[in-house]
């Protein structure tokens, strides 16, 4: 819901360490790591450059914020 409503303002957030490391191919074993992939399929990345000045960062805000 909140990835949706930035995408309409502009604000393009990306997946931060998506897939959870453990359900990465190139490892030679799989471990349960319930944390890490709950974590792995929640947390967002928010813009941050120099283009994202003291008004972008309120708007942001006030996006996040409004999402019941």
């Amino acid at each position: 819901k909140l990835i949706k409503r930035l995408k309409k303002y502009n604000v393009f957030p990306r997946a931060y360490f998506s897939p959870s490391l453990n359900l990465l191919k190139t490892n030679s074993y799989y471990e349960n790591c319930p944390i890490s992939e709950k974590l792995a399929s929640s947390v967002i990345c928010l813009p941050l450059h120099s283009e994202v000045n003291d008004d972008v960062m309120k708007k942001i805000v006030e996006i996040c914020n409004s999402i019941k």
